[in-house]
């Protein structure tokens, strides 16, 4: 007896000391952990004092702590009132249980009397409360409760009451533990930030190989080189005068002394232009290339003035390209025929005007590899004085007289030229227009004189033209023009001859003579004399391979260049290169591009086989997909609907196409919120599938799988799960473990497992979805993160707020790096983050984490949309709850949206 007496003392004096210290604590700090844990020492207090165990002196708390205790137990209740009653139950589980580290005591009437306290309470709060906890729940949670409390309680409470939960040594241990593991997770991520996921080279598209010596411009370049010392400078003028070759000098030179360079050749946009460094494997979506662009941004702006970066031919900007230029810290040279507002204030102009008479002979001595004789002098002198200056017609006249070209001196070349009245003189400057009328007929002439009569070269000068002026491989071009490479040698003739340039294994037709060619073979070019590159441009960006499909759109200039050329003409070919320009235009989420060359393509499938054919079903549905992902849900079901009917009338309605269909509106109804009508169609799909391909292909799992969201979103998990594991099944055995479709659906189960409460089964499925994505996609990828971000939540559901915490930071950390600290998918980290500092009670850290994530989503999203509006209604709810001054955070969110507006604007 004397042993149960003093049991029974230290009992009560550890109950005593810990209810005491938490009680104040938690009127104090408002600590979620300290809270929750008073609440539950009070009603084991009141557990204890009922069965007799407490000593007398445990009943002299004072009001103010029993008012504390009372508080407490509400305001945990409360915190969990909508909808979260298993969390609450679990939380609470979990904190004595767990927490509460002793042996078992008593006997198992004194448990069960001080489960039978607790239920009480419960009920009582219920009552007094209005909240709506059943007696199932009151139940669960204290069976549950009955048998942790036999494993966990330690011998001495006393001991292991305070030590625990008031000890200071404890507590500066845990802070201690809480500080190492924060420097080793700042160690971790500067090694991220260390770490380059893709090394850029400029390189990469940057200088020939082989660098032509500059002949003449010697002024111009040292003129270049002094504004450099200071500025950077935009090199202007006409096409063809000599701007690429002049800003390619200075830049080798650059190099060769020590510094480093970078050559862009100008495509469509700065944007895209500076994307030829990015990586390739990392592109595989338009998520992934937009962190690329991110990358490849930053890197650029990592770039000091030790670097000179040439942009060459730019022929436009938008705003946000100039703000980079603008931003950049390297020396730039711009080349361009065209005038932007805005640049002089960035880069120094320098107009680029006719060469000098001796360099346009020094120039022209050095292509046509001879000196003039002295009977040709004059003849030079008077032939250069046509050309105005111009270097690209000085060029091509030099080859002229180059063996075996028809003339043999100079001045049968002049007198060529006289005869057939060229003459530039009058029209090559700095400001010179070569889309004028008057210069391209003199162009015109130039081609005439030339005298190309060979079948073969004319055949690669009707395609090359119709294409853009940017680089295409030798090897690529010769087998995009014939299988048999039987246009080589044209290829390297027109090259010997001035009309087409070729450096670095690659060939590229100047923007001066396309237009002039184009003029010239304006009725001779007919689709049969290109259809082979055509086909072959087709067959580019629709053949199966491992790089991303936005990679396949380094061809698109090349495609779209030939389909507007003729964009007249309607056949199989054409139209097909338009369907497969329309899913790559998609895949890289231009929609709008997307639905105009599906339309294309739908018109000519509509002439030419009639408006019930299934490739016009096929068009229907690819239309409808463009309008789903675009958000348009009843034009993307007009659409599916229409290929639908198609289908069912050509196919039937046991074809696996029609599945496909059957399969695609269940989706769209499941996004609209329409679950039967999606599950109806569903099961259309899959009696269908089930047959052919037959129940162990991967399209069988995948319908699985979306049968299996459905039902998850009726809340039928009993079901999800049991489609779920049929997709896994099929997954693991024809796709492997390691497959990144098989790593979804152990995400899928995961996620299902979470939201019924099975907390461990569910993190046991994230993690093998995260070996596997760690695996295939790396550590810093998107999908990665949000795997983090899941067993985050999980944690989170099990009160393991620190475990939450780490990996709610691994989720914040890839999406600051690798999406950048302005993306909705980082805003959506740190409101995370925020709404667990919360949970902990820990209001200023969840007050620091807010307004980062708010910032992005007003300016991102703008107010109304519904992430922003649930975002600052949780920042409202941390300054009601922490007690701070509402007119403050009023006062936030005024200039918080003013500060979005004016960002939008920008």
């Amino acid at each position: 007896m004397a042993n149960n007496d003093m049991q029974k003392k230290l009992i009560a004096e550890g109950v005593d000391i810990t209810v005491y210290a938490l009680a104040v604590m938690g009127a104090i700090t408002l600590s979620t952990p300290v809270v929750v844990i008073s609440g539950c020492i009070g009603l084991l207090y009141g557990a204890f004092k009922t069965i007799g165990i407490l000593k007398n002196d445990a009943d002299n708390l004072t009001t103010q702590q029993e008012k504390a205790i009372k508080s407490a137990i509400k305001k945990v209740v409360r915190k969990y009132k909508s909808g979260n009653k298993k969390e609450l139950l679990n939380y609470l589980n979990i904190l004595i249980s767990d927490e509460l580290k002793a042996e078992k005591i008593g006997t198992g009437d004194s448990i069960d009397t001080i489960l039978a306290n607790i239920k009480a309470s419960l009920k009582k709060i219920n009552k007094n409360e209005s909240y709506y906890y059943t007696e199932k729940d009151i139940n669960e949670f204290t069976t549950d409760f009955k048998l942790s409390l036999y494993k966990k309680l330690s011998k001495n409470w006393r001991i292991a009451i305070t030590k625990l939960l008031v000890d200071r040594d404890f507590v500066k241990k845990k802070i201690k533990e809480h500080d190492d593991l924060l420097k080793d997770h700042e160690k971790r991520i500067k090694g991220l930030e260390q770490a380059k996921p893709y090394e850029f080279s400029l390189h990469a598209v940057a200088l020939p190989q082989k660098i032509t010596k500059l002949i003449g411009r010697q002024k111009e370049k040292n003129d270049i080189n002094t504004i450099l010392k200071s500025s950077s400078v935009l090199i202007k003028g006409m096409g063809g005068i000599g701007k690429s070759e002049l800003a390619r000098a200075i830049c080798a030179e650059r190099t060769t002394n020590s510094e480093k360079s970078g050559w862009f050749n100008f495509e469509q946009s700065l944007n895209n232009t500076i994307m030829k460094i990015a990586n390739p494997s990392q592109m595989k979506t338009p998520q992934g290339i937009e962190i690329q662009h991110r990358l490849v941004k930053e890197y650029l702006l990592s770039l000091g003035d030790d670097y000179t970066i040439v942009f060459d031919n730019i022929e436009k900007l938008e705003k946000d390209e100039t703000e980079l230029l603008r931003s950049l810290h390297c020396k730039l040279i711009i080349t361009t025929r065209s005038q932007f507002d805005g640049l002089d204030n960035i880069f120094e102009p320098y107009p680029l005007e006719a060469m000098s008479e001796s360099d346009c002979k020094e120039l022209f001595e050095h292509y046509s590899g001879r000196k003039a004789t002295a009977d040709e002098e004059k003849d030079l002198d008077n032939l250069i004085n046509l050309t105005g200056g111009h270097t690209l017609v000085i060029e091509l006249l030099a080859k002229m007289t180059k063996p075996p070209t028809a003339y043999k001196t100079i001045t049968a070349l002049y007198a060529a030229l006289q005869e057939s009245k060229f003459d530039l003189s009058a029209l090559v400057s700095a400001n010179g227009d070569t889309e004028s009328k008057e210069f391209r007929k003199h162009m015109l002439k130039l081609y005439d004189v030339s005298k190309i009569t060979d079948g073969s070269q004319i055949h690669v000068l009707k395609n090359i033209c119709i294409l853009p002026s940017i680089p295409m491989p030798y090897e690529k071009l010769c087998g995009w023009l014939s299988d048999s490479n039987k246009y080589d040698a044209s290829i390297k003739q027109l090259y010997e001859a001035g009309w087409l340039k070729c450096e670095d294994n690659t060939i590229t037709m100047h923007n001066v003579i396309s237009e002039t060619l184009k003029m010239r073979f304006e009725n001779e070019i007919k689709f049969s004399d290109c259809k082979a590159l055509l086909k072959s441009l087709d067959k580019e960006i629709d053949k199966d391979t491992d790089d991303p499909e936005r990679y396949k759109a380094e061809y698109m200039p090349f495609c779209v260049s030939t389909a507007e050329y003729f964009k007249g003409i309607e056949n199989d070919d054409i139209m097909h290169l338009y369907s497969t320009m329309a899913n790559i235009y998609r895949d890289i989420s231009e929609y709008q591009k997307a639905i105009d060359y599906n339309n294309r393509s739908l018109e000519i499938n509509i002439k030419l086989y009639g408006e019930e054919h299934e490739n016009v079903g096929a068009v229907y549905n690819n239309i409808a997909g463009v309008y789903k992902d675009m958000g348009d849900y009843p034009k993307a079901l007009d659409y599916y609907k229409l290929a639908l009917s198609i289908k069912e009338k050509v196919l039937g309605k046991d074809h696996p196409d029609t599945a496909s269909t059957y399969n695609n509106i269940a989706l769209l109804y499941a996004d609209m919120g329409e679950y039967q009508k999606a599950l109806d169609y569903y099961k259309l799909a899959l009696s269908i599938v089930e047959k052919v391909p037959g129940k162990d292909h991967p399209y069988t799992a995948s319908t699985y799988n979306n049968i299996a969201m459905l039902y998850q979103d009726m809340g039928d998990s009993k079901k999800a799960l049991y489609y779920l594991n049929l997709a896994l099944s099929i997954r693991e055995k024809v796709l492997g473990k390691d497959h990144p479709d098989t790593a979804a659906t152990y995400n899928n189960i995961a996620l299902l497992y979470a939201d019924m409460g099975e907390y461990q089964k569910a993190l046991d499925h994230y993690k093998l979805a995260l070996s596997v994505r760690e695996k295939v996609l790396g550590k810093d990828h998107p999908s990665t993160a949000s795997t983090y971000n899941n067993i985050a939540g999980v944690y989170k559901d099990m009160g393991d707020y620190p475990k939450a915490l780490e990996y709610y930071n691994m989720d914040k950390d890839i999406s600051e790096k690798v999406l950048g600290k302005d993306h909705p998918s980082t805003a959506t980290a740190y409101n995370n983050i925020a709404l667990l500092y919360k949970a902990m009670g820990d209001y200023q850290i969840a007050l620091d984490y807010y307004p980062k994530s708010l910032y992005i989503l007003l300016t991102k999203l703008g107010p109304e949309h519904p992430n922003t509006k649930t975002g600052l209604n949780n920042m409202a709810i941390c300054y009601e709850e922490s007690g701070a001054d509402m007119d403050k955070f009023e006062e936030w969110k005024a200039a918080a949206l003013k500060k979005a507006e004016k960002e939008i604007k920008k």
